[in-house]
């Protein structure tokens, strides 16, 4: 019994790090880019990626019936907010899960957007994600990252793969939940796990599947992940340097 359920607390923080730990990350380089460059200068990449996220939670609200009280797709308010969806409804049982799905619906969101750029101004990446091989374990998962990101990094420079990497690398970066999101989702993450501890119980093979389902829809992600998070990282460091050798007075 201590053996299933270590194993289902195990499958439970695989699945959850290989979400969490991209969103996290990025982020946290999203709050040093608008530190180093500033409130307004942010709001141009921002200006692509929020509305995508605003709209993913309107669609997933409207889908479980709330009642839409207030839209705004990009509306910077000068204290951090960048656009929001102020919604109500009744309380039920299911309201902890639902208001999760609303609260995660910019992953979703985000992915599906990339997906449509790629497959118009990169089809031949978009059709080498679509065949990928199948991922089975750790070294195809790093296989499989490693062949995108060649894919990308290495194809023919032209102006559609540039236009798809500034627009893709803003819808990346505000697709991952706010605190707001993360706060609405709470609830239903404990519903979640509480209801996985109990399948990881009784019918563990069937929780390994859901996880590793998980966990490869993530892996086919993460070189998109893992290339906004590289040019995150080299934007926020050039900037960074700037700043440092910049007289503050020429700045």
């Amino acid at each position: 019994m201590i053996e299933v359920l270590l194993n289902t607390i195990l499958v439970l923080a695989l699945a959850t790090f290989s979400i969490w730990f991209p969103v996290v990350l990025i982020n946290f380089l999203k709050r040093q880019l608008f530190a180093i460059f500033g409130y307004k200068k942010m709001l141009v990449p921002a200006s692509i990626g929020v509305p995508i996220h605003e709209l993913s939670h309107l669609i997933m609200a409207v889908v479980f019936g709330h009642k839409i009280n207030k839209v705004a797709f990009f509306k910077p308010n000068g204290a951090g907010g960048l656009g929001f969806v102020e919604h109500s409804y009744k309380p039920s049982l299911i309201t902890p899960f639902t208001n999760m799905l609303i609260g995660l619906a910019p992953l979703a969101g985000g992915l599906i957007a990339f997906g449509v750029l790629t497959n118009i101004f990169q089809p031949g990446i978009y059709d080498f994600i679509q065949h990928h091989p199948e991922i089975t374990s750790a070294s195809t998962a790093a296989e499989y990252t490693s062949a995108v990101l060649t894919e990308v990094l290495t194809g023919d420079w032209h102006a559609p793969k540039y236009l798809w990497l500034c627009l893709s690398i803003p819808i990346i970066a505000f697709m991952t939940p706010s605190g707001a999101d993360f706060k609405g989702c709470l609830k239903g993450f404990a519903v979640i796990y509480a209801a996985a501890l109990v399948v990881g119980f009784w019918a563990p093979e069937r929780l390994i599947s859901i996880s590793q389902k998980v966990i490869e829809v993530t892996v086919i992600a993460a070189p998109f992940f893992i290339l906004a998070i590289l040019v995150m990282m080299i934007m926020t460091g050039i900037i960074w340097l700037l700043k440092k050798v910049t007289p503050r007075d020429n700045v």
